[in-house]
């Protein structure tokens, strides 16, 4: 049976008799990773201890642990630690003091057990990157495909290499089909198919001993991407990791993008170093794993003798679509003349399709072109598609609904305000948000039915009264995310409580349906290091019983991989329709007992407005929905045909705006005015249904 790093550690641990023999043992803990780890083993010619490094011939203790000699030659300092604390840049300031003044030395590696690093430490890793400095943490350690058992002396077993599944064999054939003759393909796979192992057996099959690019819109899709490959390669693998700094002003503000931090393998921004530190090997895939962003460097380290690619790997590559203006990093990488490769596959899940008005607009705006993924000079022909629909019919992926939970302004208690305990003023629309997602967690028997969204609208059925126990909350801005995890239980109590004073009989009734629940509301975002956020997410898929919400704005919106996701929930308007299927795709992973996820909108209806109205305007996303199905179906014409549009297709949906057709408008009318009856009878006077 296989041993853990885990395990290893609590051995550690409980099996140590004092602080000192927990370090020694520790670091021979890391000697052994350095030279089993798939990303690291081929790094170095040797890992020594302290002791035994050839740059320490007086046996001096000067706070470097282990010693390390690369491929090229040249030293890494290394410092182990065994913190249970979190670890501070004084807790290091001997091994770097040691280390730096010895020229010897043009690498650096802290390998911890540390649950997160202070503000100090992360800002002068951060801002040396010319140290080639790497952290490497126990969560990174945690997942890669490692048994232990050798370390503790026991028998290893045998290596879990995954072999593709019957649909992602189907997409490597086609695509290697699609690629004998041509340079480019496109695939569509809908999110939680695996498109990372599909890329990866790919790459292996198509260019074995080859060099290929493997290009991501962030840095933590980067990371776990760098980290599926090399648990994953049947073979070897030479990994080099091209990034810039997240902090960069084109990139500060994108939250989404990550740190440097967030990758514990040495990333480097230099065009020359990445060119004279690549040595291909026949034995092995060599990659580079790199941002969109940082493509420049690829390109400019190609002019100093980086090989040319055999193969170009892009991720999210609805992201590449757009206007080509000679600036923008995401469209560079079409362009054979700017980065130069043999061949190029084209993968996404959200294929984003542009219309001639479109393209005659940015014509008008002086863009060189605009990229449309059907565009098959560009991205090379459709050779396989996975739809949402195609996956959920095969058992891949579990359906969603949507939950539409309204809650009016005369459903909140006339004293309510009187019982916040909050010197932040919370407003009363934010207010009945929160309401609504309480409400919905526990009970959706209540919530409105869309009939725009099909079988995707919320009906009554045995699921509805399933708690659900994690879900992810995507706000409009950091500031209205940390509110939410601030105020979420301060609000659910002021309304239970003025509640129970007007409606004693309701109260006690929505409180039965919800149990003795315990929420844990917790907020995440892109300035966080990569341990913490890896924290807050472990916590989110935790069953401890508690109800786990985790909170962002921006920085989950891709790359996330929770199977027991139950539900997202939008607290504001989403205008990208690309956004909100990725979005939607993270709910939409099997897990056991999961019979659907949900999409939950609060929705607040002043006094006099109408709910329906209401959805449209505060959220929007309904009507994005609606056409998902054709948004993920890129539609094909014969060579040669225009590319127009026929009348009314493709239309961007807008179901809640009255009066589009005049034809219809009575018909409308009715249903709404139906709807709205069948609201009010099912509901009492604070929106609970008594029975």
């Amino acid at each position: 049976m296989a041993v853990s790093v885990d395990e290893v550690f609590d051995r550690i641990i409980e099996e140590s008799v004092d602080k000192r023999q927990q370090g020694t043992k520790w670091e021979r803990a890391v000697q052994w990773f350095l030279t089993q780890d798939p990303a690291w083993k081929d790094q170095f010619d040797h890992v020594w201890m302290w002791d035994d490094a050839p740059t320490n011939p007086d046996r001096q203790d000067t706070g470097i642990d282990l010693v390390a000699q690369d491929m090229d030659g040249e030293y890494w300092a290394i410092q182990a630690k065994c913190y249970s604390n979190t670890l501070s840049d004084k807790d290091v300031s001997t091994f770097f003091m040691a280390s730096m003044a010895d020229t010897r030395y043009r690498h650096f590696i802290i390998a911890d057990t540390a649950p997160a690093v202070s503000h100090n430490l992360e800002t002068y890793i951060t801002d040396h990157k010319d140290r080639d400095i790497t952290r490497i943490d126990l969560e990174w350690i945690r997942n890669a495909n490692i048994d232990w058992s050798p370390f503790t002396g026991d028998a290893a077993d045998t290596r879990k290499v995954f072999e593709p599944r019957d649909y992602q064999r189907e997409a490597i054939d086609a695509i290697k089909t699609e690629l004998k003759d041509h340079d480019r393909a496109l695939a569509v796979m809908a999110c939680g198919t695996g498109k990372t192992l599909t890329s990866l057996r790919l790459s292996e099959e198509l260019c074995p001993g080859g060099t290929v690019l493997f290009l991501a819109p962030s840095i933590s899709l980067v990371s776990q991407t760098m980290r599926g490959w090399v648990d994953q390669v049947r073979g070897r693998i030479n990994p080099y990791v091209v990034c810039s700094d997240g902090k960069a002003s084109k990139l500060k503000n994108d939250e989404s993008y990550g740190q440097l931090s967030d990758i514990p393998y040495p990333a480097t921004t230099n065009a020359d170093t990445i060119a004279s530190r690549f040595h291909k090997r026949d034995d092995a895939l060599n990659v580079v794993f790199s941002t969109y962003q940082s493509i420049d460097v690829v390109a400019r380290a190609q002019q100093l003798g980086l090989p040319d690619f055999d193969l170009i790997v892009c991720d999210e590559a609805h992201r590449t679509t757009g206007v080509v203006n000679g600036e923008g990093a995401f469209q560079k990488v079409h362009d054979n003349d700017f980065i130069h490769a043999a061949k190029r596959v084209y993968m996404t899940a959200t294929p984003r399709i542009y219309d001639t008005s479109a393209k005659k607009k940015a014509d008008v705006m002086g863009a060189v072109a605009i990229a449309s993924i059907d565009d098959e000079k560009t991205y090379g022909r459709l050779c396989y598609t996975l739809g949402f629909g195609k996956a959920v019919e095969k058992g891949i992926l579990t359906d969603y609904k949507i939950v539409v939970m309204n809650v009016g302004e005369d459903m909140l208690p006339a004293t309510m305000q009187q019982h916040l305990d909050s010197a932040v003023e919370i407003k009363m629309d934010d207010q009945a948000k929160f309401i609504g997602i309480w409400k919905a967690l526990f009970d959706r028997t209540h919530a409105s039915g869309l009939k725009a969204v099909g079988r995707h609208a919320q009906v009554d059925m045995g699921d509805a009264k399933r708690l659900l126990r994690h879900a992810i909350a995507f706000a409009s801005s950091i500031k209205a995310s940390k509110q939410l995890s601030s105020e979420f239980q301060n609000v659910i109590n002021a309304y239970t409580v003025a509640l129970g004073e007007e409606n004693k009989e309701e109260r006690d009734a929505l409180m039965d349906a919800a149990g003795n629940i315990t929420f844990d509301v917790d907020h995440v975002d892109g300035g966080m290091d990569a341990l913490t956020r890896a924290d807050k997410l472990a916590r989110l898929a935790d069953d401890d019983g508690a109800c786990h919400i985790l909170s962002n704005a921006r920085c989950l919106a891709e790359g996330i991989d929770v199977p027991a996701l139950d539900a997202i929930i939008y607290l504001s308007s989403r205008k990208s329709r690309t956004d909100i299927i990725q979005s939607v795709g993270r709910v939409m992973r099997k897990a056991p007992g999961k019979e659907y996820g949900y999409i939950i909108l609060p929705i607040f209806v002043p006094k006099g407005t109408g709910p329906r109205r209401v959805v449209g305007e505060q959220s929007g996303i309904p009507g994005r929905l609606a056409g998902r199905q054709r948004a993920a179906r890129p539609r094909r014409t014969p060579r040669g045909e225009d590319q127009r549009r026929r009348p009314g297709r493709h239309r961007r949906a807008e179901p809640y705006r009255r009066g589009r057709d005049p034809r219809r408008q009575p018909r409308q009318r009715a249903q709404e005015e139906d709807a709205q009856a069948a609201y009010r009878r099912r509901r009492g006077p604070h929106g609970f249904r008594f029975r």
